[in-house]
């Protein structure tokens, strides 16, 4: 039986290099999945499990590499601006 790691915010914006409130951010946002936890007075508690964070870096890591160049469609015409 493997056992489920689960990260704090704190936890993650350690492990990402971040500032907590930016983690948190990603969290709320859904980019990051995360599981609230209790009924925090100020703000509510995130726990964040491993393969949510690996899940989250992975896609990062996929949207920066380089694609194919996007090429004008003929008979378009340019952008002006005004």
């Amino acid at each position: 039986m493997a056992l489920l790691k689960l990260h704090t915010i704190e936890e993650v914006a350690e492990i990402l290099r971040m500032h907590k409130e930016s983690a948190r951010q990603l969290v709320v946002s859904g980019e990051i999945v995360g599981t609230p936890m209790g009924r925090g007075k100020m703000r509510r508690k995130w726990l964040v499990s491993d393969e949510a964070l690996n899940a989250f870096v992975r896609n990062r890591t996929e949207a920066a590499q380089p694609g194919p160049k996007r090429r004008a469609v003929a008979g378009t015409p340019k952008k002006q601006w005004f």
